[in-house]
């Protein structure tokens, strides 16, 4: 009988280890793992916001908070819209007056 059983397990779980990892070396060298897929969205550039209050909004982020306004606010028929610059981002607020007459 073995006196040391637990040093006996040791080095079998070691030897188990070394065998994992010259499998996975050895499957790794012989199917090349395919490149991340791209990012899907590159880079923000337009946010649309839908409220209810839109010219308050809007009043708020130009006046109040004095970003530049990249159009202003204006009706489109069924919607209504402003534009506000924010660095490389337009933030767009919209209402929409079609909801209003339901």
């Amino acid at each position: 009988m073995n006196p040391y059983p637990f040093k006996t397990a040791v080095r079998l779980f070691f030897f188990a280890l070394v065998l994992a990892a010259e499998a996975s070396e050895t499957a790794s060298a012989a199917e090349p793992v395919p490149p991340a897929p791209a990012s899907v969205v590159q880079q923000v550039d337009h946010v649309m916001i839908v409220s209810r209050r839109s010219r308050e909004l809007f009043a708020a982020l130009t006046e109040t908070f004095q970003l530049p306004v990249a159009w202003p606010m204006k009706s489109y028929g069924g919607f209504r819209s402003g534009g506000v610059a924010l660095g490389n981002v337009n933030i767009e607020i919209i209402h929409d007056t079609a909801a209003d007459s339901k």
